[in-house]
């Protein structure tokens, strides 16, 4: 069982003809190393910050932002804008059909930066367990 397998998913798997069941081992998973920090700043720093670690390559490869609401996303992907840091947004806003497209671009690689809010007013928009994105590199 999954860790984040609900009860709800397992039942889901009764109304499935021929599901099966991967498992996954040691041996077939490719090592990485996990790593994390935590860097305390001001509500005004935090622009400052992620330009910072964006523009030295800090943090390489692809990259999901969560922010607190969508007014946040709109701000982050601005500021960035200005300093030709491209990124897309991601919010319980859009329309189902743009969520898939903006899903669909970032995980072909035409974005390599996703902003997102952590916004828990819509329980049908989970874009908080990235069950659709591929390949990602770092949460901020």
């Amino acid at each position: 069982m999954s860790a984040t397998m609900t009860k709800e998913v397992e039942s889901l798997c009764l109304h499935l003809n021929d599901p099966i069941t991967v498992d996954v081992t040691a041996a077939s998973v490719q090592e990485r190393k996990l790593e994390q920090y935590v860097v305390k700043c001001g509500n005004d720093d935090k622009f400052l910050l992620l330009y910072t670690l964006l523009k030295l390559n800090l943090i390489r490869g692809k990259s999901i932002i969560f922010v607190l609401d969508t007014n946040r996303c709109y701000q982050v992907k601005l500021f960035l804008e200005q300093f030709t840091i491209s990124t897309c947004i991601l919010n319980f806003e859009l329309p189902a059909n743009c969520i898939a497209h903006v899903i669909d671009q970032f995980n072909r690689g035409v974005y390599d930066i996703i902003i997102t809010s952590d916004d828990h007013k819509n329980k049908d928009y989970n874009v908080a367990r990235g069950i659709d994105f591929q390949c990602v590199d770092n949460i901020i």
